[in-house]
């Protein structure tokens, strides 16, 4: 985990459920503002909310940390997670986590379990239908030749829920609402406790039911990929067309 997920409520939705300015700034001007999307994958434009002067913002990131030091975006892709029980020693991510954190909404995200037929897709999502919002840390990078600033984000990963354990080692860490102010709260200091406190805090109840393997294919964003397998049109399995 956590390869993709699913954000399909309205960005207004969003501002009001987490009180957020929804704001563009520069660093948000080198691509499209993010549809709803079923699919989120690794590159793609999310939406973020972060609080760097105690004031909360939505704003549009590329999924996949580009350090600040980084010579090129390239490796974007392979940057979409950071381990909680490493971030704040490994170089791509030990200052963003003292000093930009942030939340990304979801409404589900998917993991993968190898079965008969291959790897088979699950979409694991609140019980109460209600948002998820997933601990990340992000981070802008200036184009060494010059040019607009690309600002991007990671997910923190934590080992997965009891419930899950039989679906995938890893899961991502989910924000409750009451801790979602000390987690944006990221003034520089050592951020051990606050990493600390979100491992202890647990999972809402979950749902979670297979889906189809359309999933795999990226450019389809559509919210048929998040119906149980049995509604989804498929009835024989198939190899999937992107593993995860």
């Amino acid at each position: 985990m956590c390869g993709r997920y699913a954000s399909m409520r309205d960005t207004a939705d969003l501002v009001l459920l987490t009180g957020a300015a929804d704001e563009t700034g520069p660093e948000e001007d080198t691509g499209p503002d993010p549809v709803k999307s079923a699919n989120v994958a690794p590159t793609d434009r999310v939406r973020i909310v972060l609080a760097p002067d105690g004031q909360r913002l939505l704003r549009r990131h590329v999924w996949g940390l580009i350090p600040p030091w980084s010579k090129g975006p390239q490796g974007a892709a392979r940057m979409i997670n950071a381990r909680v029980e490493t971030v704040a020693e490994k170089p791509s991510y030990r200052r963003a986590v003292r000093t930009s954190r942030c939340l990304l909404p979801a409404d589900a995200w998917y993991e993968w379990q190898v079965g008969e037929h291959g790897k088979i897709p699950h979409l694991v999502k609140r019980a109460d239908e209600r948002p998820l919002w997933l601990a990340g840390v992000w981070a802008r990078w200036h184009p060494p030749g010059g040019g607009p600033p690309v600002a991007s984000a990671s997910v923190l990963t934590g080992p997965a829920p009891p419930q899950l354990a039989w679906l995938h080692d890893r899961a991502p860490l989910v924000v409750p609402d009451s801790f979602m102010d000390d987690w944006l709260d990221s003034d520089g200091s050592d951020p051990q406790g606050v990493l600390d406190t979100l491992c202890s805090v647990g999972y809402p109840a979950l749902d979670w039911y297979r889906v189809g393997r359309g999933l795999g294919q990226v450019r389809d964003k559509g919210a048929h990929l998040m119906l149980p397998f049995e509604d989804s049109g498929q009835s024989v399995p198939e190899e999937p067309a992107v593993l995860f």
